[in-house]
């Protein structure tokens, strides 16, 4: 019980920890707690590995994320910055050092299959803690079981509803009122976000009863109504299937077939992002039309200076901001937007599981492309070796007959041989 300590810490720092609900203000107790999970992990041990077996695609995601801090700092030498080195040091203690954190309690394939479980099925528990709210609020009408109202110190609070639902304002779709959920996440959108990485997770945590879990998680993620949510769970859910499916194409021809499904779903996905109801960009212009320009106005800034001046960045002022990793190109130039994208897709290159994790992964990416900023986003990048670890725990779980791994023996089998070649 002792050894799985620091998983108990580190869960308690996700709320605490950004892009996470109480993460603007209460990132140096998120911080504190990862630490305090890096003394718990290390207490005893004479050596301390950055993560155990199989530990490239972990690591690498550390690595990226230092140079990309690197070049923040030549960057604010070379050209100046409205922001000072101070505020960018703190950003990178507190994110590097979450993410070594993560490492060091994730060595432990146990702890790893701890904290990996324990995040997917918190998650399950939301959306289902919303689905009852939903429930209640059909049966008694609009802001029925509401326990009470909760300032998060960074707007002006969100209302909690039984069972322990967490909601920001509401959506009317018809003539029904539902609750916007927001979960443990700062904003609707970044919740929608968790839903999906935890759908694509799922596989590694559990074979049992999968079609009732996800589908939680996508009632959930409906209940964010989040375009980008939305539209990065659609790709990424045609991608899986049709670019990264679970075993490879048995003849040229199911590979072509599958190739041009992939092609005909993503402009699907694309037609829906543009022109769904509810989800789609064009009814979030007409609901929150301050937004959608804002956005705009940071994503155009980021391809002008992809034109322009891709190296330092220009044609945005840090007010703007990168508030995506596109607009991140005016504000910190490419070279960090490209150690960012690194940091999330380079450990697809290396691990022997690449189609297992190419979801939860390329869920996280997308997401940091077109909705959230990259600087600071720190439990993302938290969620991206919890993921890791994860999955290549399972790997080493002894009866790797279970049916969940079934259709990725050629993975296992690939990672097995790359083991074995490089032995002395």
């Amino acid at each position: 019980m002792r050894s799985l300590a620091p998983v108990v810490l580190v869960l308690l720092a996700l709320p605490l920890t950004r892009p996470n609900i109480f993460g603007d203000q209460g990132s140096p107790a998120g911080f504190g707690l990862m630490m305090g999970a890096t003394l718990l992990a290390i207490a005893g041990h004479r050596s301390v590995p950055i993560i155990g077996r199989g530990t490239q695609a972990a690591r690498s995601t550390l690595l990226w994320l230092l140079v990309s801090y690197g070049w923040i700092l030549v960057r604010s030498v070379a050209v100046g910055s409205d922001i000072s080195l101070a505020v960018h040091f703190k950003s990178f203690v507190l994110t590097t050092g979450a993410v070594m954190a993560a490492l060091l309690v994730l060595s432990d394939p146990k702890r790893a299959r701890a904290l990996g479980r324990s995040i997917v099925w918190v998650t399950v528990a939301v959306a289902a803690s919303f689905v009852a709210t939903a429930a209640l609020w059909m049966a008694g009408g609009v802001g029925a079981g509401q326990i009470g109202t909760i300032s998060d110190g960074h707007t002006h609070g969100f209302e909690l509803y039984f069972p322990f639902t967490t909601a920001l304002g509401t959506q009317v779709v018809g003539e029904q009122a539902w609750p916007r959920l927001l979960g443990y996440a700062r904003e609707p959108g970044l919740m929608g976000m968790w839903f999906a990485f935890a759908y694509f997770l799922l596989p590694s945590v559990t074979n049992r009863r999968l079609w009732l879990w996800r589908g939680l998680l996508v009632l959930g993620l409906l209940g964010t109504f989040s375009v980008a949510a939305a539209g990065v769970f659609l790709l990424v859910w045609v991608a899986t299937r049709c670019f990264f499916p679970s075993s490879p194409a048995k003849s040229p021809l199911v590979g072509y077939t599958r190739f041009l499904a992939g092609i005909t779903g993503a402009a699907v996905v694309g037609w829906i992002a543009l022109y769904g109801p509810l989800i789609g960009l064009e009814a979030k212009q007409q609901r929150d039309p301050y937004s959608v320009a804002e956005r705009t106005a940071a994503t155009e800034a980021g391809m002008q200076a992809l034109v322009e001046s891709p190296l330092f960045g220009g044609g945005a002022v840090d007010h703007i901001g990168g508030l995506n990793l596109i607009a991140s190109v005016a504000q910190l130039g490419l070279p960090f937007v490209i150690a960012i994208s690194l940091a999330v897709l380079m450990p697809l290159r290396t691990h022997p599981a690449r189609r297992r994790l190419a979801g939860s992964l390329l869920v996280l990416f997308l997401t940091l492309l077109v909705a959230q900023p990259p600087l600071d986003s720190t439990w993302i990048y938290v969620a991206a070796v919890i993921a890791i670890a994860l999955t290549d725990a399972e790997l080493h779980v002894s009866d790797s007959r279970s049916p969940a791994w079934e259709g990725h023996r050629p993975d296992i089998e690939l990672g097995a041989t790359a083991r074995t070649q490089s032995r002395p």
